[in-house]
């Protein structure tokens, strides 16, 4: 299954026939089925399309994003009909600066702080065969963030003030993470702390990429779950920025990308600037994630794209009244 359809070559142009994806170069033609597609990603310039395919692939509910090239989606063509339900977005709106929105924010950080610990330990049974001296760091780091859990844990927030407590604590564990996460790359590559925007170097760009896969995931789930995905409540409201998607990507970053960018680096001898193929080669190994599968808060397994399904619908359920909020660490 083809899943996403990553086209970034300057002169493409994409077309419907029948129900199938028509994608022309100057040097080819291929055919991909729409029922196998969930997503198209056309990244940089000089990529046109037809409205017939526009048309048909809203239909069937294929998201269309347009990303630069760094990986940053700068927009997306959904369907206008998606599940875009009055009482969830009353909910979402009225939850601003309550308890419940610090309830949400809080369980978001204490969950992104478990699946950062949980990723340093997973790795952290290589470094003691092969780096005892990292092993040592790399522990240490661990339960630094397990300490922080549970300090965040018994600590109550205010509604109107509880961003900045959180975003300390947010900020605590990511510089002991950051730094256990250079640890584990070691001298493969030059990895120099976490950069989001503008990063020029190998691990930055792929992870910014693998982030950009992650957001268009998150966003579609979020439309079809009736969420507005500009209003959110751990990362606050701001022209042009999706908050509420950025909130649910922090529950599924590590696994999702840190993870397998890990063990990308591990299995693969890597120049230490982003070229094509190595973009390519990383994002089809981000895209295969969403079709692996985890365990869900009701104890079954699901696929990782179900799961980040799941996961927000329970969170349009908690907003609409539901007591019970718990959110996945994978």
């Amino acid at each position: 299954m083809h899943e996403t359809l990553l086209i970034d070559k300057p002169g493409t142009f994409l077309g419907k026939k029948s129900r199938r994806v028509v994608v022309k170069t100057p040097d080819s033609t291929e055919e991909f089925p729409l029922l196998k597609i969930k997503e198209i990603n056309l990244v940089g310039t000089g990529i046109s399309l037809s409205d017939d395919l526009v048309y048909q692939a809203v239909k069937q509910e294929v998201q269309i994003n347009f990303q630069d090239r760094l990986g940053r989606v700068y927009a997306s063509i959904v369907s206008p009909f998606l599940n875009q339900t009055v009482a969830t977005v009353r909910a979402q709106i009225g939850a601003e600066d309550t308890e419940k929105a610090a309830g949400l924010a809080k369980e978001i950080v204490l969950v992104k702080i478990a699946n950062q610990e949980k990723l340093l330990r997973y790795f952290l049974k290589h470094q003691r065969v092969y780096y005892p001296t990292n092993a040592e760091k790399i522990g240490e780091l661990s339960n630094t963030l397990d300490s922080l859990g549970e300090q965040l844990l018994v600590t109550s927030f205010k509604p109107l003030n509880y961003h900045n407590q959180l975003f300390s604590f947010e900020g605590r564990a990511s510089d002991s993470y950051w730094r256990g996460v250079k640890l584990l790359i070691g001298g493969k590559v030059d990895f120099p702390g976490r950069k989001g925007r503008g990063a020029k170097d190998l691990v930055n760009s792929l992870l910014n990429y693998g982030y950009a896969i992650l957001y268009s995931r998150v966003l579609a789930a979020l439309l079809a779950n009736g969420l507005l995905p500009f209003a959110g409540f751990l990362h606050k409201d701001r022209s042009g920025k999706s908050s509420l998607v950025l909130d649910i990507m922090e529950i599924f970053r590590q696994k999702i990308v840190d993870e397998t960018l890990l063990i990308f680096l591990n299995k693969k001898k890597l120049e230490p600037t982003l070229d094509q193929n190595t973009l390519f080669a990383f994002s089809q190994k981000v895209v295969e994630r969403f079709s692996s599968t985890g365990r869900f808060v009701d104890n079954k397994n699901y696929t990782v794209e179900k799961i980040i399904s799941l996961q927000v619908q329970g969170i349009a359920a908690y907003l609409r009244g539901n007591k019970n909020l718990n959110l996945v660490s994978l």
